[in-house]
């Protein structure tokens, strides 16, 4: 004791050596020196049942969970890491052995009866192979009054009793691990954590729906109602387009048979026209059409040959000019047939405008097709082939 007390005398007296040559040489140089001595600190006392008012240790403590909430976090939470580990790493055979007995039992009992290797399989009695399967057996099947057997499973499936001597630790087969149906149901259970659908409000909304299912509130959506929601056509209004779009283009040409066909269900009545573009107005683009008359289908035979001449008087064709919108020649075309009513024909709206669009099928001539007389003579629509409908044109318009 006395020893270890002159050791701190001696340390002291150097310490204070040391200062006050520090001390000297600060006031030799001309300019003071701060001292390195740490200053003194009075004496505190924590009494029993005071807390702390650190933010650290309180932060911390709050912050510590139970067994359960941490793994209700890592079974549930889109952010735990099992989401970011290789799942073949956590499920293999290696660390299955290392769990305890009890829990080995409890997970093979989740397992299906072909996860072991006692497992055995079996056919149906209406199977070809049922009688060697039989024949196999120890067991021999029952006969009935009329002799034949009596529909009775093989010993090899497994009854209650037999599937619990079989669904044991020791009758696990190691290979079910690395199986690919084992692993891809993993991989799966992974992808659904981390899309968030075991986390409570996936939870809740996944009983809401069911809920509502069973109350007839609410049901599945059809794959197409999904789709026609998730991709409605964006409608530019900034770019409209009309058959003069089309005649620019080269779309619609001069000579090109607009065949019309729409069915009225109500009425029982389909009209169907061919309408012949006569010409396209040059400062506009807007078309000219010739409409047979009343409910005749198409012009005459040589009004639809390359080279025509102009309509005679006993055709009795209907001219429309400066034709833009595809309703406007609807209206006409029916006005000009008069079996149908305007009052019959639907609103004039969206839907209507789309019908009209459809309703119109462009027919023209291909290059070798074009001067050829005496087939044009013979053929439906002078020899013209299908195009593609106004709408089909439009949208390829839009889009280039």
């Amino acid at each position: 004791m006395t020893k270890a007390v002159t050791t701190i005398a001696n340390h002291t007296g150097e310490h204070r050596t040391e200062n006050k040559s520090m001390a000297e040489s600060s006031v030799a140089s001309g300019r003071p020196r701060r001292s390195t001595r740490a200053p003194i600190k009075a004496p505190f006392t924590v009494t029993e049942g005071e807390h702390s008012n650190s933010p650290g240790k309180g932060k911390a403590q709050a912050s510590e969970k139970t067994s359960a909430e941490k793994l209700e976090y890592l079974l549930t939470n889109p952010r735990s890491k099992l989401t970011k580990l290789d799942i073949s790493d956590i499920l293999n055979y290696a660390i299955f052995l290392d769990l305890s007995p009890e829990s080995q039992r409890l997970l093979v009992s989740h397992l299906p009866p072909t996860a072991f290797i006692a497992y055995s399989t079996s056919v149906p009695p209406t199977h070809v192979d049922y009688p060697s399967a039989i024949s196999n057996d120890t067991t021999v099947a029952p006969a009935g009054e009329d002799g034949m057997d009596i529909d009775t499973q093989p010993s090899s499936s497994s009854g209650p009793f037999q599937s619990a001597q079989k669904r044991m630790p020791a009758t696990l087969d190691p290979a079910v691990f690395t199986s690919p149906f084992f692993l891809s149901a993993a991989h799966t259970y992974q992808d659904h954590l981390f899309s968030g659908w075991f986390g409570k409000k996936a939870r809740e909304e996944v009983t809401q729906f069911q809920s509502g299912v069973r109350e007839g509130a609410l049901h599945a959506e059809w794959k197409d109602e999904v789709w026609e929601r998730d991709h409605r056509p964006q409608q530019d209004h900034s770019q409209q387009v009309d058959l003069t779009a089309l005649a620019k283009r080269g779309l619609l040409q001069e000579g090109d048979v607009l065949s019309f066909r729409k069915h009225f269900p109500r009425l029982g009545v389909t009209v169907e026209k061919d309408i012949l573009i006569d010409s396209i107005n040059a400062p506009s683009s807007t078309i000219n059409v010739l409409v047979p008359p009343r409910s005749t289908r198409s012009p005459h035979v040589t009004l639809l040959v390359n080279g025509r001449g102009e309509p005679q008087p006993q055709d009795r064709l209907q001219l429309m000019e400066d034709i833009a919108d595809p309703v406007v020649l609807e209206s006409g075309v029916l006005d000009i047939d008069g079996r149908v009513e305007r009052a019959d024909r639907g609103d004039v709206n969206d839907s209507t405008t789309r019908s009209a669009w459809k309703a119109f099928t462009v027919w023209r001539w291909r290059d070798e097709m074009r001067d050829d007389i005496q087939s044009q003579m013979v053929m439906d629509r002078g020899g013209r082939e299908r195009v593609g409908t106004l709408f089909y044109l439009s949208t390829y318009c839009r889009t280039n």
